[in-house]
């Protein structure tokens, strides 16, 4: 399917993005444009970095750690999920309309040829995907390393059996960044723990790597120039789809965002994966779903929670009969967060499965949890 870049446009300028962004983030006017916390699962964005266009009808997140730009169509495929170009033309505009300028097309030959936008994104995917490849193999063995003293000793996993296969370890991993509008410099370099994503196919699918103190007491601190402080974790490759799988598959099994979160879960002899990101783990609502009125914050919606069963989300296994969704009770938004996870629990429970959720005590996560309950008991 070929499109002109007349149609394309036309289709990108009177579409409603601002509707889809509000969704999942507050935009407030700002001179022409509207800005607003990142929503882009992975970007723990605690300034208003995110800028939507009106006249434009794009959308920008100006931090470093994200840098995410684009249109309708990008936004579409990179936050909620769409596999091609041609899936996010049908869902703007109807199989009718595609039909018509397929048809239109062939009339008119190749002056109206374009380069599929798709064929683009799979590129860079594919690109990122192999860089990621390229620092995860050249990662140590955990046994030893500072990132094994991080998980056992720091973050109080003691003795549990740590998937070799998927965690490694980096000795001097550099850690890339944007020091001013399309610079990019190694701002740190350290150690760091690094997780491998796979595809359902058993295909590497990303590497999440965590930046750690020299001794393994921490997370690394990691701050630029003019003081804006950078989160220590990062991926590199297109993990949307797939799962980091820390245990192995099991008709009950433990799902969570976070590797120390499904670490904690194994603690207490749960086989569990990770999606990497919330978006992930739950998959996209749907986009005519009820949303209900925020309980505290005024003007706001939560989440829808009914799903959009074409969403990507992270791989399960087919063993898989029962879910427990490891939930982190440290969110500054546990509304939103409770919609979003009963969205995953409606869907799972859709597909034939039994889910349910597990929330640690209020103001902590799973880790925070475990280290507590040692704690309390020596």
């Amino acid at each position: 399917m070929r499109f002109s870049e007349f149609q394309v446009d036309k289709i990108k300028q009177s579409a409603n993005l601002y509707e889809r962004i509000c969704q999942h983030t507050t935009l407030r006017r700002a001179g022409r444009q509207y800005s607003g916390k990142c929503p882009f699962p992975d970007h723990d964005d605690r300034n208003a970095s995110f800028v939507f266009d009106p006249i434009k009808n794009t959308f920008r997140c100006y931090s470093t750690e994200c840098d995410r730009a684009g249109s309708i169509i990008d936004w579409m495929m990179e936050f909620e999920g769409f596999r091609s170009f041609l899936d996010c033309i049908r869902d703007l505009n109807g199989e009718e309309l595609v039909q018509n300028i397929g048809q239109d097309n062939e009339r008119k030959g190749p002056v109206y040829k374009r380069q599929k936008m798709e064929d683009r994104i799979a590129a860079d995917q594919e690109k990122a995907r192999a860089a990621g490849y390229r620092i995860f193999k050249a990662g140590h063995a955990l046994s030893g390393s500072v990132a094994e003293t991080y998980l056992r000793e720091t973050r109080g996993l003691g003795d549990i059996g740590l998937p070799e296969a998927v965690l490694r370890f980096a000795s001097d991993l550099p850690f890339w960044a944007e020091v001013r509008k399309g610079k990019f410099e190694v701002v740190h370099r350290g150690p760091a723990l690094l997780a491998a994503f796979q595809y359902r196919d058993n295909r590497f699918a990303a590497v999440h790597q965590t930046w750690l103190k020299p001794d393994g007491s921490g997370k690394a601190e990691i701050v630029l120039d003019d003081g804006q402080q950078l989160p220590a974790k990062k991926i590199r490759g297109p993990f949307m789809g797939s799962s980091l799988r820390l245990g192995p598959p099991a008709p009950i099994m433990g799902l969570g965002e976070g590797i120390e979160t499904c670490l904690s879960g194994m603690a207490h002899g749960l086989s569990c994966w990770a999606a990497g990101s919330l978006g992930n783990l739950v998959g996209r609502g749907w986009v005519h779903g009820i949303r209900e009125p925020h309980p505290k914050r005024i003007g706001q919606r939560l989440p829808t929670t009914q799903p959009d069963f074409t969403s990507v989300r992270m791989d399960l296994p087919y063993r898989l009969r029962s879910a427990i969704i490891l939930a982190d009770s440290d969110s500054k938004d546990l509304d939103g967060l409770k919609a979003e996870l009963e969205r995953a629990v409606r869907r799972a429970r859709c597909e034939g499965r039994s889910a349910r959720i597990l929330w640690p005590p209020l103001g902590m996560d799973m880790n925070d949890w475990i280290m507590k309950e040692r704690r309390d008991a020596a």
